[in-house]
C-alpha cells in the first residue's frame, strides 16, 4: 500500500493541526497492482527501494507542501513545487520520485498543470468548493481557492519535471487519482470468497 510518510498518527492528532486521522476507521481503499513488467523492475531494485524508505522513516524525512508562496499578500504568484526529494516531498510525489530514481519507473501523465488547476478551481463543482487549508492560510477567515484566483493570484509551474527514463518533460502537481489511472497499474481481481456469518470474526 502506498501511504504518506509521517502522516499516520493513529488515533492521535496531527502535531501541527487539529485534524484527526484514524486509519483504522477507513473501511474502503482504492488499490491497484503494478503491471508485471513494473513489478519485476521493483523486485529487481527492492533492496535499494526499501533501504531508502527505511532511512527516510528513521531520519524523519520532511513533508513538503507542493505549493510555495512568499507569504506576502501583494505577491500573486503561487509556485507549484515538483523537485523530487529536494527539501522534502509530498504524499504523492515522494513515491513517483522514489520509483523513478531507484527503480527506473517513470510515472507519466500524473501531473495537473497550472492552467488545469485554475480551471478546476474555477469551473469544477468540487473544485469551486475547495478552500485554503487553515493551517497554511494567511487569512483569518476561510477563503475558497477560487476567491484567491479572483483576487489575481495565479499558479505557476517553475520548471518542468524531466523524466529520467527518456528525458521527456511534464509540468504540474502530482495527483493521487492520476497515479491510480497510470498504465503501470492494473486492477486487482476480486476474490470470490464464501460469505461467513458476521459473528465468526468475533470469536
Amino acid at each position: 500500500m502506498i501511504t504518506c510518510l509521517g502522516s499516520d498518527f493513529g488515533i492521535l492528532r496531527h502535531p501541527a493541526t487539529t485534524h484527526l486521522q484514524d486509519k483504522r476507521l477507513i473501511n474502503r481503499r482504492w488499490a491497484r497492482r503494478f503491471v508485471d513488467s513494473a513489478h519485476d523492475r521493483i523486485l529487481a531494485h527492492e533492496e535499494a527501494l526499501l533501504a531508502r524508505i527505511h532511512n527516510d522513516l528513521i531520519t524523519g524525512f520532511p513533508y513538503q507542501l507542493e505549493i510555495e508562496h512568499s507569504g506576502n499578500l501583494l505577491d500573486r504568484n503561487i509556485y507549484l513545487v515538483d523537485d523530487g526529494f529536494e527539501g522534502g516531498a509530498g504524499c504523492s510525489d515522494y513515491w513517483t520520485a522514489l520509483f523513478e530514481e531507484y527503480a527506473g519507473l517513470c510515472f507519466k501523465n500524473v501531473r495537473m498543470t497550472a492552467n488545469e488547476l485554475e480551471d478546476y478551481f474555477h469551473n469544477d463543482s468540487q473544485g469551486r468548493q475547495a478552500y485554503v487549508p487553515p493551517e497554511i492560510s494567511p487569512f483569518p477567515n476561510r477563503v475558497l481557492v477560487r476567491q484567491l484566483l479572483d483576487l489575481g493570484f495565479r499558479a505557476i509551474s517553475v520548471s518542468p519535471h524531466v523524466h529520467a527514463c527518456d528525458g521527456s518533460e511534464e509540468s504540474g502537481l502530482v495527483l493521487p487519482y492520476l497515479i491510480m489511472e497510470s498504465d503501470m497499474l492494473k486492477e486487482i481481481p476480486r476474490l470470490n470468497l464464501p460469505l461467513f456469518p458476521r459473528f465468526w470474526f468475533f470469536r
